[in-house]
């Protein structure tokens, strides 16, 4: 057990408080991580709708993390290795301005409005 600071007593109250909240939160990942293999028994993917209650909430909340750099590379690994699908959205593709301008000529030429 960490002994606490003589000069600030509530130091070692701080740092044990912070870490059973990291284990709290590790252990409701490995939940929630647990539930989408489940999930993904049932339906062949990890696409699960947002509008699935907790477990659309999270799955949500791991592409977003993703997305903004902040998801640990352990959990990432674990996610990869269940074909976890990042982007459910595919691009659109990318077309130069100059053909969809030119297909507005020819839409206006053919169809005048």
């Amino acid at each position: 057990r960490k002994r606490r600071s003589l000069a600030n007593p509530s130091v070692g109250l701080q740092e044990g408080r912070a870490g059973r909240r990291r284990i709290k939160y590790d252990e409701q990942w490995n939940l929630s991580f647990k539930e989408l293999l489940d999930y993904r028994s049932g339906h062949g993917d990890c696409n699960v709708p947002q509008s699935q209650g907790k477990l659309g909430t999270w799955v949500n909340h791991q592409r977003t993390a993703y997305m903004a750099g902040s998801l640990v590379q352990g959990r990432i690994d674990r996610l990869n290795s269940i074909d976890f699908n990042w982007a459910l959205r595919e691009a659109a593709p990318k077309v130069p301005w100059e053909t969809r301008f030119k297909e507005l000529v020819r839409y206006k030429a053919k169809h005048g409005d």
